[in-house]
Formats: C-alpha cells, sequence, structure tokens
C-alpha cells in the first residue's frame, strides 16, 4: 500500500507543479491530441477459454511556452472486462492514471526534461537486455510503456556524440527488467555516453539504486520489519555497453552486468548478452527480417555465464500495400524447449490503425512463458486479438 500511496503523491504532486505552467504562454501555443482505443482477445479459445475485452483513451495536452520551455501532460483511461471458464465470476478493471508530466527546456545541444517520462535507450529490437526503464513490445500497435518519474539531462555534441544523465525519484514498483522494486524514497541515478564508431555507434551505460526487498520476506514479519527498518538497504549497479553497425546488414549488441548487493545467499552477478542482426532482402517490396539471441546467467563473477537461459527470436516484416503489413515472429528458449510463434496483420489509415493478431505455444505449461517475459507481462500460450486504434 505504501508504494501505491507514494505513487499516488508523485503523480499529484507534478500536476499541481504543471498546471500553473500549463496556464501561462501565449493561447495559440497549445495542441490537444487523443489516441481511443478498443481491443478483445481470446486466451486458449478451443480449451479453458478466457476473454478480454478493454477500451483505452489517452488524452494529451502540449503547451509551447518560450522558445525553449514546452510542457506535456496526458492521462491514461482504461477499462478492461475479463470473464471465461476459468473465473468464478466476471471482473471488471478500472484504470486511471498520469501517463505523462513533464516540462521541458530544449536548445540546439541540450534536452532537459523533469517529471513523469519515457527512458529508453540501445539497439535491440525484441530480446532487450538495455530494456531498463520501460516496457516496449514490438507486437504492440501502440508502442505504450509506462513512464517514470525523474529528471533526464542530453547533450548533443558537434560530432554526433551524445551525453545523458537521468536521476529518478518515487519510482518504487518495478520497472524493465527488474524483479526487486526501489527501496522506498531512495533516489536513483545514472548515465550514458554515446561515441560514433566507423559506421555506426559505441556506447558505455550506468545506474545506481537501493534495492526493497520486503517482498523476498512476505512470510516472515521479522525479516520485513528488518529490511525496513534498515538504514543502509542494499545496493544494485549496473553496467552496459552497447553498439550498433550498418554495415549492409545491421549488426549490434547490448552486454549488461548487473551487481546486487542482497542480504542472503545469492549469486552476486547477473550477466546479460542481446546480440543481433537485421537485413532486408529485395523481395517484392522488401523483407525484413531480424534475429536476436539472448543469454541470462546469474553467477558469482562478472563476464561469466554459466549455464545461461538462452533465447533465439525471429521477427519477418513485409509490407503488403501502403496500408497493410505482415509481422511474423518465432521465439524459442533453449532451456525449456519452448517455441512461441506470432502472426499480425496491421492496416494504418492517417487517423485509424486495424491490427488483428494469432499467437501459439508448444509448452505443456503456461507458466513457463513467464520465464522469457519480454515486456512486462507474460506470454499467452494461445489465441488472438483485435486491437482497433483511432487518433485523433
Amino acid at each position: 500500500m505504501g508504494n501505491k500511496e507514494n505513487m499516488k503523491q508523485s503523480s499529484l504532486l507534478w500536476i499541481v507543479a504543471v498546471i500553473p505552467v500549463i496556464l501561462t504562454g501565449q493561447s495559440n501555443n497549445f495542441s490537444f491530441r487523443g489516441q481511443l482505443s478498443g481491443w478483445g482477445k481470446s486466451v486458449d479459445p478451443f480449451g479453458s477459454s478466457t476473454h478480454y475485452i478493454g477500451i483505452q483513451y489517452i488524452p494529451e495536452y502540449y503547451r509551447s511556452i518560450s522558445q525553449n520551455f514546452d510542457v506535456d501532460l496526458s492521462m491514461n483511461m482504461a477499462a478492461v472486462k475479463v470473464f471465461g471458464n476459468n473465473n468464478d465470476s466476471d471482473i471488471e478493471n478500472l484504470k486511471l492514471k498520469i501517463h505523462r508530466v513533464w516540462l521541458r527546456y530544449s536548445s540546439n545541444r541540450l534536452d532537459a526534461r523533469i517529471g513523469l517520462q519515457k527512458i529508453n535507450f540501445g539497439p535491440g529490437k525484441f530480446l532487450r537486455s538495455l530494456r531498463w526503464f520501460d516496457q516496449l513490445d514490438p507486437r504492440d500497435p501502440q508502442q505504450i510503456t509506462t513512464g517514470v518519474y525523474g529528471l533526464r539531462l542530453k547533450y548533443d555534441f558537434a560530432n554526433n556524440s551524445n551525453l545523458w544523465f537521468w536521476s529518478l525519484i518515487g519510482n518504487e514498483d518495478v520497472k524493465g527488467l527488474e524483479s526487486l522494486p526501489t527501496y522506498e524514497n531512495k533516489p536513483e541515478f545514472g548515465g550514458r555516453v554515446q561515441i560514433p564508431l566507423f559506421k555506426g555507434e559505441l556506447a558505455f551505460t550506468t545506474h545506481h539504486r537501493w534495492l526493497d526487498e520486503t517482498q523476498l520476506f512476505e512470510d516472515n514479519n521479522d525479516n520485513i520489519t528488518e529490511v525496513r527498518t534498515n538504514e543502509h538497504p542494499q545496493q544494485e549497479t549496473r553496467f552496459a555497453i552497447d553498439g550498433f553497425w550498418d554495415i549492409g546488414p545491421g549488426l549490434w549488441f547490448e552486454s549488461v552486468h548487473i551487481q546486487s548487493d542482497l542480504s542472503f545467499d545469492h549469486p552476486q552477478w547477473t550477466n546479460l548478452l542481446t546480440v543481433g542482426l537485421d537485413y532486408t532482402f529485395l523481395i517484392g517490396n522488401g523483407l525484413l527480417t531480424t534475429i536476436e539471441h539472448l543469454a541470462v546467467s546469474r553467477d558469482d563473477a562478472l563476464l561469466e555465464y554459466s549455464n545461461p537461459i538462452q533465447t533465439t527470436s525471429a521477427m519477418t516484416t513485409y509490407a503488403l500495400s501502403w496500408l497493410d503489413q505482415i509481422s511474423l515472429i518465432g521465439l524459442y528458449q533453449w532451456d525449456q524447449d519452448l517455441t512461441y510463434i506470432y502472426l499480425g496483420w496491421q492496416r494504418t489509415y492517417d487517423r485509424w490503425i486495424i491490427h488483428l493478431s494469432g499467437f501459439l505455444t508448444q509448452h505443456e505449461s503456461a507458466n513457463e512463458l513467464e520465464r522469457i517475459n519480454l515486456s512486462g507481462s507474460k506470454l499467452d500460450p494461445q489465441g488472438f486479438q483485435l486491437t482497433i486504434i483511432f487518433n485523433h
């Protein structure tokens, strides 16, 4: 309850801070737009069937205050109904929360943004080792992700290098690839530098935070109290190097190493490595094919990959016409002998998007799908989904 209350308080504080800024400035330097979407999904339609019907609206208000300052405020309003053979009763879920609220200063070189915002980076497409703060999913036609509260600075140099710095606070829920939340009221901070190298770029990233281990001791109230009253909670430091080069095919890698100082017996290091390539074959309108491989290992040493969990993905997209595009995704996890297949069709108009997809998993236990979590939610075993989006 404490984390949720803190998130509500953070949202209210940011809204109160931004509203006076919204009300200032010239009346013609603003815009209002929104995205309305409805979707229906059926999971395991030929078995124990669970069905989902949802509607979502994201209104966004943007205002340019001056030549260098602008502000953005958007909400996320959604309603979902769940029903099926596995449910004793229907479930209804209503959501109303802040989607984005930030104030920005921008110049030719500097972009400084404070508030609830999206922070993402790295060349990975599907199996992203650098998915630290977002839940972006290439299967999602809306490309929606939860934001983070904080300050982010980005400076672009004349030689196309750029330097990032961020400081986050008030984000106690897990985000990105995290398995443990951040300790309450403790700030997080990190940075990133990208430099051009040959026909691509190389980047170095780091991040530091304090861990909240209370959820690991749910059955032991004494340990929970000890963790919560600890003046020196355990720490986590992440280091990463990544690169991308366009040499005909696009080639990239993400190497991430996470040192976790936990209060119980646990491997000190988590090592992740993503390698990938893409190439457009000159077939018809162009067949874009992307292949990635991810290895994850928890060990007692840096750069050690003993018994890693390995996953390979292949994604192909093809434009049937100016309006229609199809995509096929295949995923295989080696240690579980698990195969996931996704087929999607999308038609895009000026304001409308229609997206139809089907998915299938070849594995006896759907629970194993959680082990190849790609975007913050587990893969469904089999079924189909229809999404209709209207942008105004």
